[in-house]
């Protein structure tokens, strides 16, 4: 049974808000289509200073908690306030570099709903490397990123 976001006419309808302006991956064996030895993504979007990470094992780390504890999930937070949730690509390691929140889609009719990267900065300027992927939840926002300017960046 579908869902009701795929009757309606534009319930669900999402929007990509990154413009890729430059790709480039190397092999690592013979499979163009298999793993990656080196790669590099360039693209203008919208970029935002996110809280840090929290130590799980702090007293007062709360996890988001409709998913199993093995995942790397944790609370999405606006100035210490839950607003989403964030998935890590590796368990917490105490790192102090900081991230940053990549919007890459929202919803058309709702653009406080936002998928996006996390990233951390790398030693070079406008460089950023993913350490996983946030998304609002239900939870009334404005639009997060309206007043932030678009700016070029790099993953690598």
């Amino acid at each position: 049974m579908p869902e009701i976001g795929n009757i309606l006419p534009s319930g669900n309808e999402m929007e990509v808000v990154v413009r890729i302006t430059q790709a480039e991956t190397t092999p690592l064996g013979l499979d163009p289509r298999g793993m990656l030895k080196s790669g590099y993504l360039q693209l203008e979007g919208k970029l935002r200073l996110a809280d840090p990470r929290e130590n799980p094992e702090s007293p007062g780390y709360q996890r988001f908690s409709t998913y199993r504890k093995e995942l790397a999930i944790d609370l999405l937070k606006e100035n210490g306030i839950m607003v989403g949730l964030a998935v890590f690509d590796k368990d917490y390691c105490g790192s102090n570099i900081p991230l940053y929140y990549l919007q890459v889609s929202r919803r058309v009719k709702e653009p406080s709903r936002w998928y996006g990267l996390l990233l951390e900065a790398t030693s070079q300027p406008q460089e950023f490397r993913r350490v996983g992927f946030c998304r609002t939840e239900e939870y009334p926002l404005r639009d997060w990123f309206a007043h932030v300017a678009e700016e070029m960046i790099t993953i690598v």
